[in-house]
């Protein structure tokens, strides 16, 4: 029986689980929150991490040692984009008790900040929506003539995580933005400004993809119908989407990257340029 440990134990986790069970795999997970759902699902035994994130040693120790007390090698699989963080930068410390894929700590690092993840896009050929980095250019940015709505969300998404629990904030209006970046940069200075796409949740997608070792690259395409919150939400009902072009477009990506194991690419499509837009990667499951 396969023992499998899912570090982060968001909903994420859950649906993981799910999928893994059936298969007769033996389900632990890890976490910081022990209000996350994974604590109390049926399907996954969890344990509570204790010690604040930033006490990166103390949570490796913790984890290895929920490892060793298993007996044998696990197979590791992040859910959250902090696992992926911490999984990358010791990897050396995990390697002796557990299987995992996943990109080398520049790729991580490069993924994890989002104004990196679009300059990557921009190299690989990929168009990208207009954006200003905080808080250096925040005079440009609350002098600029944005198209509202536009959107404030992390450069930084585990940084941005340890201030907020919201994916991002929707601006309607200048006196509104100026109100945010207060805030914001009272907290952190890992932030952009975005222009939103056109358009609701059925002009967004995404490609799913794992590549492995040896150069193979299976991928999987899916249609957001809805989610929940609209604009910064999770899917609640997707269809297949077989698309040969985004999946030539997400694997230059991940090819140019060296994104090896799972990652989750999402673009949307612009009326206007007829032409879809990268918005994100994750480097970690996406169900």
């Amino acid at each position: 029986m396969p023992k499998v440990l899912l570090l982060g134990l968001f909903d994420t986790a859950v649906a993981t689980a799910r999928c893994l069970r059936p298969c007769g795999a033996k389900l632990i997970g890890v976490d910081f929150d022990p209000s996350l759902s994974g604590f109390s699902s049926r399907l996954i035994r969890p344990f509570l991490i204790p010690c604040r994130p930033e006490e990166e040693i103390r949570a490796v120790h913790f984890i290895i040692d929920v490892i060793k007390a298993e007996g044998g090698r696990v197979i590791a699989i992040p859910t959250s984009d902090q696992f992926v963080l911490l999984l990358s930068k010791y990897r050396q410390a995990f390697s002796p008790y557990a299987d995992f894929l996943i990109p080398g700590t520049g790729s991580v690092e490069t993924v994890i900040r989002r104004d990196q993840q679009f300059e990557a896009a921009r190299q690989a050929g990929l168009m990208v929506p207009e954006y200003v980095s905080g808080p250096a250019d925040c005079e440009s940015i609350l002098g600029r003539d944005w198209p509202f709505p536009i959107v404030v969300k992390p450069s930084n998404i585990v940084e941005w995580q340890k201030h907020f629990r919201k994916k991002g904030f929707v601006i309607y209006d200048p006196g509104e933005l100026a109100a945010v970046l207060a805030d914001v940069n009272a907290k952190t200075s890992c932030y952009l400004v975005q222009k939103v796409i056109p358009g609701d949740t059925t002009r967004n997608y995404e490609v799913n993809s794992l590549y492995l070792p040896d150069g193979r690259l299976i991928q999987h395409t899916i249609h957001k119908l809805r989610q929940y919150p609209d604009l910064f939400g999770t899917a609640t009902c997707i269809e297949n989407y077989p698309d040969e072009a985004l999946e030539a477009m997400a694997a230059r990506f991940i090819r140019q990257n060296s994104l090896f194991g799972f990652t989750n690419i999402e673009f949307k499509y612009s009326e206007a340029d007829q032409a879809c837009y990268y918005i994100e990667t994750n480097t970690r499951v996406w169900l």
